[in-house]
């Protein structure tokens, strides 16, 4: 009897164990001045790689980056990925795993810089004591 019920024990370890979370974080942060996807998962027990998605219409995602994981390990793990250079909008994050299932992060917004160009040719009165003069 004993047996048995160390054997459920076990199983319903492994059970709630491969019913975790994917991702603890993911966020897009600013680091030294540089933008980042930013994100760290509960642990790392069969990981093949991690897969950064992007698009510009929510729905067409491209991957960008493949980024192996560090160790087969049960303690907890941060990655960042470097997006200065890349022109996409939305981000996300793929866990692929040993099985091939591949949970996704939830997906990002990236904020686009306003410009404003209503002013871009404008330039500010100059004080001079000499008289200006235009000629063609």
């Amino acid at each position: 009897m004993k047996s048995v019920i160390f054997l459920l024990a076990i199983c319903s370890s492994f059970v709630s164990f491969g019913q975790q979370q994917a991702f603890k974080s993911v966020s897009l942060q600013q680091v030294n001045d540089r933008e980042m996807i930013v994100f760290s998962t509960p642990n790392e027990v069969n990981v093949r790689h991690y897969r950064i998605e992007a698009s510009n219409d929510m729905s067409d995602f491209q991957v960008i980056a493949t980024i192996p994981s560090k160790a087969n390990s049960m303690l907890p793990v941060q990655h960042s990925y470097d997006i200065a250079a890349q022109d996409y909008t939305y981000y996300r994050v793929a866990k692929v795993s040993m099985d091939n299932t591949m949970p996704y992060s939830e997906v990002l917004t990236r904020k686009q810089p306003a410009t404003d160009k209503t002013n871009e040719n404008i330039l500010p009165p100059t004080m001079t004591s000499e008289a200006i003069s235009a000629s063609n």
